[in-house]
């Protein structure tokens, strides 16, 4: 058995910045990670906004290609050019990073690691909050416990950690993408794309100094086809219209090239946060905490900066603040609950709405009405 102050499952983006923080603020913490490797396959767009950076006091790694707009299309016709500052990461590089600078101050890290299970311990404190929990892990085939004060749930959408509390689902969009070897004439402008066969979300093509993100996040709820298929078919036909209408070059870029490059697909959380980010003593982050924006579907920053803001309430409750946990979800609401209330808002419009017998100039205001720029 480990024992330790913290036990954080899961080594993505909200994780690893936490894993960090804390570190540096004395606390002994285990990071936990079901992958082999960090971060890899990487399943995220990987734009982000220019603020990342500011929230650490070093120079962050992985940073790939700037970007200073947002092109928005409707059916493949411009509607809007917004200035959005930021660039595309190397996300596995910046992710790979932090657990780097996280182990070099002495923390632990298991990996590959997977949780099977977390539960409060047999005794609690007087006002009903467990002494310590217990992580059930499999590392490597063998079991292993954590006993913690707290647990960090830092493991996505379907977060393992967050069932000992009984914390509720997080409803998801379904997302596909590959990283191709073509030259995007988009210089320093992300592309968002909307057209009724993607519906709920959006395309994407997104320029990196040498490739190009090229993917989708739709729902899925209301297919009769399989999920895989639909995402799938809706990929292909996506691709060879960005192609058809001049968005990447042909060179380089043929059928078959495409093809054989292996697509990604994850879960994108579009419910917005959960009712109770901070349940006694387990804490969710990132996008376990639903904090991705529930239209764009933007996620790594939400994450760091959820970590950010916890890390400092962690650290007081360890030491024995009479606050606890608590001023964590007050700082949540304040940083994350305005846009996530319009976002959620309008995403509701947009899963009520039978986009692909819609008529063009409903379709129109529809998406006018609801996208973010």
């Amino acid at each position: 058995m480990i024992v330790c102050d913290v036990c954080i499952i899961g080594a993505g983006p909200a994780g690893a910045s936490l894993a960090l923080f804390l570190a540096e603020g004395g606390v002994h913490a285990v990071l936990v990670e079901k992958k082999s490797r960090i971060d890899s396959p990487v399943r995220c767009a990987e734009l982000v906004t220019r603020k990342l950076a500011g929230l650490f006091d070093f120079r962050i790694r992985g940073v790939d290609h700037t970007i200073r707009f947002m092109d928005t299309y409707i059916q493949f016709v411009k509607q809007a050019q917004t200035a959005s500052p930021g660039f595309m990461l190397n996300r596995a590089v910046f992710v790979q990073d932090l657990v780097q600078r996280y182990v070099a101050q002495g923390g632990q890290l298991l990996m590959p690691c997977r949780a099977l299970g977390v539960k409060p311990g047999p005794s609690t404190h007087s006002g009903g909050c467990p002494r310590f929990y217990l992580s059930r892990l499999d590392h490597g085939g063998r079991a292993l416990t954590v006993q913690s004060k707290m647990v960090v749930a830092a493991d996505g959408p379907l977060s393992a950690a967050a069932k000992a509390e009984n914390a509720g689902g997080i409803n998801t969009m379904a997302g596909c993408q590959k990283n191709l070897a073509a030259q995007a004439r988009a210089g320093d402008r992300a592309l968002i794309f909307f057209v009724p066969f993607i519906p709920g979300g959006y395309g994407w093509l997104f320029p990196k100094s040498e490739s190009v993100n090229l993917g989708l996040g739709m729902d899925t709820k209301r297919s009769q086809k399989g999920v895989r298929l639909q995402i799938r078919q809706a990929f292909d036909r996506f691709l060879d219209l960005v192609v058809a209408r001049g968005f990447l070059d042909r060179a380089g870029l043929s059928g078959e090239n495409s093809k054989s490059v292996r697509a990604v697909s994850g879960l994108i959380p579009v419910s917005g946060m959960v009712p109770e980010p901070v349940s006694r003593g387990l804490v969710r982050v990132g996008d376990a905490a639903g904090l991705c924006h529930p239209i764009t579907g933007a996620g790594i920053y939400p994450a760091v900066y959820s970590a950010k803001l916890a890390a400092p309430h962690i650290i007081k409750a360890l030491r024995g603040s009479a606050a606890g946990l608590g001023p964590i979800q007050a700082a949540y609401r304040v940083a994350f609950g305005r846009s996530q209330q319009t976002a959620v808002k309008n995403r509701n419009i947009l899963e009520a709405a039978e986009v692909e017998n819609m008529p063009a100039q409903a379709y129109l205001r529809l998406i006018k009405k609801t996208w973010v720029a």
